[in-house]
């Protein structure tokens, strides 16, 4: 379980430990987080705002290939692309 606060934070209570983001995607970028740790590729991971699941559960590979492309009207998730030569997202 993936916990989101306001838009930038996410909290996994598992290994006690939360993420902020300036930019992109807070649940993928926990999720890589996630895979470096060494958690298990086909672990389902669901992502909550409260009480509230915000997305479909998907595998933590499958949220840890993910990346938020957003515009002043909508966002959507597409394909992880590294930046060459930053740590940051």
């Amino acid at each position: 379980r993936l916990d989101l606060y306001k838009d930038n934070i996410i909290k996994c209570k598992l290994e006690h430990i939360a993420l902020e983001v300036k930019r992109g995607s807070v649940v993928g970028k926990m999720a890589r987080y996630l895979v470096e740790l060494g958690h298990d590729l086909d672990s389902t991971i669901v992502v909550y705002r409260e009480d509230t699941i915000c997305f479909l559960p998907m595998t933590l590979s499958a949220w840890a290939m993910t990346q938020v492309s957003e515009n002043d009207r909508e966002f959507r998730f597409v394909k992880y692309q590294p930046f060459e030569g930053f740590n940051n997202e």
